[in-house]
């Protein structure tokens, strides 16, 4: 089950392939290789070829996909990150859809270590790095504050 309740489509799930992605982005962005798969997404290294620069491309998984909660985190997510510019958050650039309705984020890449990757060179884990003046904490606070902001507004 989904976060709302509703069974995952694994017609759906079967349909989206990364070669579809491939082929959808293309020719705009060129596909390069899958960076990371989580439970509610996978994020590919990307060519823009019309700015030449590397992106990320963040695709909703398709287990989720159906999921009307899933689909409106993951578009709240990239209106979030659009609002922001901070050093410490990635630019969010556009956002589109599959053929088959499945959304995406292109954003900015930021080469280096996941934050799985970070919590686990620390030994006391996330509170290191989210501690006062972190990165992660920073992103977290402005993200915050223009989410009232625009609330209020």
């Amino acid at each position: 089950m989904t976060g709302s309740g509703t069974a995952p489509n694994p017609e759906r799930a079967s349909a989206w392939t990364e070669s579809q992605v491939r082929e959808e982005l293309a020719p705009e962005l060129e596909v390069i290789r899958l960076l990371g798969k989580g439970s509610m997404a996978s994020v590919f290294l990307a060519r823009d070829t019309v700015l030449t620069r590397l992106v990320a491309v963040k695709v909703l998984s398709p287990l989720v996909a159906d999921d009307p909660t899933a689909r409106v985190r993951f578009a709240r997510e990239a209106q979030s990150a659009a609002r922001i510019s901070h050093p410490h958050v990635a630019s969010v650039f556009s956002v589109g859809e599959l053929s088959n309705d499945v959304p995406y984020i292109v954003m900015e890449y930021v080469h280096g270590r996941t934050l799985a990757e970070q919590i686990g060179n620390h030994a006391t884990g996330v509170a290191t790095v989210t501690a006062p003046g972190r990165p992660v904490e920073a992103a977290v606070y402005y993200d915050r504050a223009i989410g009232r902001r625009a609330h209020h507004a």
